[in-house]
């Protein structure tokens, strides 16, 4: 999510709480990356977490949901995605295998 457009905020709150309560999503890991931590225009990550109500997520989610700051301009943080992802992935070919 964009991390420094308040406009979208809410919508983008919205969005991750309908994907979160899909039936697809069951059992999987779950990635939101705060994106454009290097703005000037960077929200506070209280009150994004606040707006997407990151407490309650995490009673549904468990461990399974992890937030990642990060700055795809700057790269700050993108190997920390790029890892999580790899890892995400290979645990559910592991687990195909099983």
């Amino acid at each position: 999510m964009d991390a420094a457009d308040s406009f979208q905020l809410a919508a983008s709150a919205a969005a991750f709480h309908h994907l979160c309560g899909l039936p697809a999503l069951d059992g999987k890991p779950v990635l939101l990356v705060l994106n454009k931590i290097d703005s000037p225009r960077v929200l506070a990550r209280g009150d994004i977490e606040a707006t997407f109500d990151i407490d309650a997520a995490r009673a549904v989610l468990g461990a399974r949901l992890t937030v990642i700051e990060a700055s795809a301009l700057t790269g700050a943080n993108i190997e920390a995605v790029m890892k999580w992802t790899r890892n995400a992935v290979l645990g559910d070919e592991d687990r195909g295998r099983r």
